[in-house]
């Protein structure tokens, strides 16, 4: 098992958004994942009216997650990222993912 990091941004900052998109996120727990942690969403810095959240996860399978996370990544494995420009993500709230396996 890997612990992993990723960076998500929404197209939201409200916090009605975040809690559906946090339950939502429990799907991801039959792709891979055997547990994972969400941070509170704050406001994205750079873009008006998006939010930003980390999470972390124990993954078993890499390569599984990233396919149902996005059609299409940038980089390798244990450090990419994908956006709605270059790919369809697995929720229509989602904006962007950074995904990362820490060296440990």
């Amino acid at each position: 098992m890997k612990r992993a990091i990723m960076q998500i941004i929404i197209h939201s900052d409200r916090d009605e958004d975040y809690l559906a998109f946090k339950k939502d996120l429990h799907i991801i727990l039959e792709h891979g994942v055997t547990d994972f942690s969400l941070s509170p969403l704050r406001t994205d810095t750079m873009k008006t009216d998006y939010g930003e959240m980390y999470m972390t996860l124990s993954v078993n399978n890499v390569s599984e997650l990233l396919h149902f996370l996005a059609t299409s990544w940038s980089g390798p494995e244990d450090d990419c990222e994908t956006d709605t420009i270059q790919a369809d993500c697995f929720h229509p709230l989602v904006s962007y993912l950074y995904f990362q396996l820490p060296d440990v």
